[in-house]
């Protein structure tokens, strides 16, 4: 087993999808603020609005991390399984 390998493992199926797992927790943290917190109180509506923008942006970036790196890794032989996708 290369480095190459150990590193893409990691990367691939216990990084990234560990990234995206709180990602989605974060989201659903500030949906939960804005909905049933935020009809209260004005500050927490804005704090879940903010969650839940800037966990869409980690979603986001992510997505297109882990799918620009998978693409090099193809292309360049690092992945070995197909890894992405």
């Amino acid at each position: 087993m290369t480095i190459t390998s150990v590193v893409s493992y990691g990367f691939y199926q216990l990084l990234l999808p560990a990234v995206f797992v709180l990602s989605f927790i974060t989201f659903l943290w500030g949906a939960l603020l804005f909905v049933i917190a935020g009809s209260a109180d004005f500050e927490l509506s804005s704090k879940g609005k903010s969650l839940m923008l800037y966990a869409l942006i980690v979603f986001l970036l992510m997505a297109v991390v882990w799918g620009v790196s998978g693409m090099f890794g193809n292309n360049l032989g690092l992945l070995v399984g197909g890894a992405v996708g």
